[in-house]
């Protein structure tokens, strides 16, 4: 993973940790250092620009227990060099419970969850895939163990299909801080896919 594949904001510090780390030589690291901010990183790559249904395949890592502190975007409705972070779907580690948002710019609308515990400073392998169905995106998480997926929770049906129709749906990854300082994330092997299915 390189910085040049995001396009990310500076205030969350973003690094290459080549102490905290999946795959050698590096994971990418973001940190918030004070209260109540939400951060993006979105993926630069041509092909990730118009994703409207799709998967988030990572190893995921955060360092404060108890809070809302990372996850992934998508349908972003950006574009490079300008970057939009309003009007987006995003999938949030609550510690105990992992929830999908729909973020209007001013708040995040509550959309479901699923019961999905990430401990803190522990690596977990996961995915996030999101597909039309009946006219609504439903989304699904999934976690990996002894090289075996499965299902976080039951799929949830969000009730909304928001930038079906977008030219641009870029993803994305975020970090939160909620109410602790110094929050910390790592993304690493990082693969994002198009997809048209739950499977």
């Amino acid at each position: 993973m390189s910085l040049a594949d995001w396009y990310i904001d500076v205030e969350i510090d973003p690094q290459l940790d080549a102490a905290v780390f999946i795959s050698a030589p590096s994971a990418l690291s973001m940190a918030v250092p004070s209260f109540d901010n939400a951060f993006f990183s979105v993926c630069r790559k041509p092909e990730c620009a118009c994703i409207k249904e799709g998967r988030v395949e990572c190893w995921y890592r955060h360092n404060v227990p108890n809070d809302i502190v990372g996850g992934i975007a998508f349908r972003l409705k950006t574009n490079a060099p300008v970057y939009d972070f309003s009007d987006c779907f995003v999938v949030i580690d609550g510690d105990d419970f992992w929830y999908i948002y729909w973020w209007d710019g001013l708040a995040l609308n509550y959309l479901g969850e699923w019961a999905f515990e990430t401990l803190h400073n522990t690596w977990r392998h996961m995915r996030t895939s999101w597909w039309e169905q009946g006219g609504t995106l439903r989304v699904r998480m999934e976690y990996e163990a002894a090289g075996v997926w499965n299902l976080a929770d039951v799929d949830i049906d969000t009730g909304v299909n928001h930038n079906s129709g977008n030219a641009v749906q870029a993803v994305g990854l975020m970090v939160n801080c909620q109410n602790h300082g110094a929050t910390k994330v790592w993304f690493d092997d990082v693969k994002i896919y198009h997809q048209t299915t739950s499977s």
